[in-house]
């Protein structure tokens, strides 16, 4: 009887592992500096975290490749702070284990909690994976960090207006307001937590604050400072406003002073009269005997059509001239002097303002801007009130 020893030469599983990040909710946060929101907040849109693991069987006895299935005592722990704590998926803490034991996606993490900036949150995956050829068990673990940063904040403020804003008294209200708010990263500060400052440009090149000066009866600014209503009638050819933005994160607003940095825009309105076309109604082709006046009518238009209202910006003069005819065929056309005789929209033009009416007459319609309203001032420069301290204008 003979006998021989034989044995197996099994070769230990390969393990690859690594941590995958699933869905489009990325591993990173920025954090705002104003509200302390997080972007993505994990606790409305989660974290999902997958702890792939693979393995190869150098001897073929058990089928290689997905490995995740063939884990157990899977764990979660979570290192903040310098401390590492077992995750208890039994009690609510903001993590669910989306994949059992056995599972294909066995180990998946869902994760509904906010990391913070210089907190960072380290999440540890460990499981143990036999080997059932050779009765080993293999351990494996990983971690994973989830950062998050603090968002660099620009501030900014944004008007509800164009930088150059023309005003047509034709066509345009007299009153417009101004509405401000400032940005600060991704989200609006108001007020009480931020004080705008309005500023505008003064004859001397240099800014004031507005409501400081008794010519500033043009702009009034609001009780919590966040617009300025604009006379636009009043504020002459010309309106330059500047507004400052006060803020810093938790503090008083009243407590700070605008400096260089300060965030701040300019808007500057503009008096703009477009081009008008007037035209005269009510003339008669011919002058019947005994006649001794026309009532002309002014008419005014401009590209949007006719024109209403437009006595207060402008006046209507009426001029009238003898007809004169060239010398002789081919002359010089000669020069036709006039006669003011009136204003206003429409007039009685006497006929006698032309002594020889042989050739008939010519009348003339002149518009003329009366520019804007301004404050009076005596000989002093002193601005004139009346009874009850109202600035008088004209």
């Amino acid at each position: 009887m003979a006998t021989k020893f034989f044995g197996f030469n099994f070769k230990p599983l390969r393990v690859s592992r690594s941590m995958e990040v699933l869905g489009s909710v990325p591993a990173r946060q920025k954090v705002n500096p104003a509200d302390g929101g997080h972007s993505p907040d994990y606790t409305l849109t989660p974290l999902t975290l997958f702890p792939h693991v693979t393995v190869r069987d150098p001897n073929g006895i058990t089928p290689s490749g997905d490995g995740n299935q063939r884990l157990a005592n899977i764990r979660w722990h979570v290192v903040r702070d310098g401390v590492k704590s077992l995750i208890d998926f039994t009690k609510p803490s903001g993590y669910v284990l989306l994949g059992a034991e056995g599972s294909a996606n066995a180990g998946c993490l869902e994760v509904g909690v906010n990391a913070d900036p210089g907190r960072p949150l380290t999440l540890v995956f460990s499981a143990d994976l036999p080997d059932t050829a050779t009765s080993q068990v293999h351990h494996v673990e990983m971690s994973f960090p989830v950062v998050a940063y603090a968002d660099t904040c620009e501030s900014r403020i944004e008007l509800d207006c164009a930088p150059q804003v023309p005003y047509n008294p034709l066509r345009m209200p007299a009153q417009m307001t101004v509405n401000a708010r400032l940005m600060y990263g991704g989200t609006e500060v108001t007020p009480p937590d931020v004080r705008f400052v309005w500023q505008r440009l003064r004859d001397d090149g240099t800014w004031g604050l507005t409501g400081t000066d008794v010519l500033d009866y043009d702009v009034e600014v609001s009780a919590d400072t966040a617009s300025a209503t604009v006379r636009r009638d009043l504020m002459g050819q010309r309106l330059c406003l500047r507004v400052i933005a006060l803020y810093e994160p938790g503090t008083d607003p009243t407590t700070l002073a605008p400096a260089d940095d300060s965030p701040h825009s300019v808007v500057t309105l503009n008096r703009y009269i477009p081009e008008m076309h007037c035209d005269i109604a009510g003339v008669p082709m011919n002058v019947t005997p005994g006649l001794t006046a026309v009532y002309p009518e002014a008419v005014v238009t401009d590209n949007c059509g006719v024109v209403t209202g437009w006595e207060s910006v402008f006046d209507a003069v009426w001029r009238i001239g003898k007809n004169r005819r060239p010398e002789a065929s081919g002359a010089a056309q000669p020069t036709i002097s006039y006669v003011t005789v009136g204003r206003g929209s429409g007039i009685a033009v006497p006929l006698s303002a032309v002594a020889d009416m042989s050739s008939g007459a010519i009348i003339d319609l002149t518009l003329e801007d009366r520019g804007p309203l301004c404050a009076l001032a005596d000989s002093d420069g002193a601005v004139l009130t009346d009874d009850d301290g109202a600035i008088l204008l004209a």
